[in-house]
């Protein structure tokens, strides 16, 4: 029985990378507490509140993907061959086990974490906006991630537009002060759009997946080098 066809709904992973991509994720969840860390540490230095928007936002974004290492671990306690043939066809909560419906859960809270983090990033060098722009925006995203639940693609694919309006932000912020550190992180946020590219295209080829999320380990993994570089920097300063 084809076990990637019920997990695309859920958690993405093919069956033979399942469990492996707990371990990227890890991975993925230091890096972002760590650019939680210097982004605040270098808000402490008494930048700009950019760096505490910054904050907040990786924290969000790894918390998010904690809630995904859950979720991935509540399916692991539920196999394909113990699931009814309905599930495989129509995955709604009313008729997947318990497993199913903590994971899915669990999932959309990640997705809806996820998108608030990305929010935040592209907010980051914008104009301050309006409370109530920011509420009305943050209900989008989650009407967003809810609906995601009927096609694993749409999630990844706003994703992809929001990290796609953050990389142009970071690519005109360098333009602008042409900062060998800013060009850096244009690299690394590119990285990571890149690999929502792959993650979209998941359903075509299980393997687009395993490339995706290597991809978008490496962008978090770039973003941090280019921030403890920023933080060096402002301390030379200091």
């Amino acid at each position: 029985m084809c076990y990637y066809l019920v997990m695309i709904d859920l958690a993405f992973s093919p069956e033979w990378f399942f469990g492996k991509d707990v371990v990227i994720d890890l991975f993925s969840v230091l890096t972002l507490f760590l650019l939680t860390y210097f982004s605040l540490k270098y808000y402490k230095l008494g930048s700009s509140r950019k760096y505490l928007y910054l904050c907040i936002s990786f924290f969000v974004i790894g918390v998010s993907f904690v809630l995904k290492i859950l979720s991935n671990i509540a399916i692991s306690h539920y196999t394909v061959s113990e699931a009814p043939h309905d599930v495989l066809i129509n995955s709604t909560l009313g008729l997947i086990p318990s497993y199913w419906a903590i994971a899915w859960i669990l999932l959309l809270l990640y997705r809806v974490l996820m998108l608030v983090g990305l929010y935040g990033l592209y907010s980051t060098y914008s104009d301050e906006p309006e409370k109530s722009q920011i509420v009305f925006t943050i209900f989008l995203l989650v009407i967003a991630a809810y609906f995601t639940r009927f096609s694993y693609f749409i999630f990844h694919l706003v994703a992809l537009v929001l990290l796609g309006f953050i990389t142009w932000r970071y690519l005109m912020n360098y333009k602008r002060t042409k900062l060998s550190t800013a060009k850096l992180l244009v690299y690394g946020f590119a990285l990571i759009t890149i690999s929502q590219i792959f993650f979209v295209f998941t359903g075509l080829n299980p393997v687009l997946y395993v490339i995706g999320e290597i991809i978008q380990l490496l962008g978090f993994v770039s973003v941090l080098f280019t921030l403890i570089l920023v933080l060096k920097h402002g301390k030379k300063k200091k």
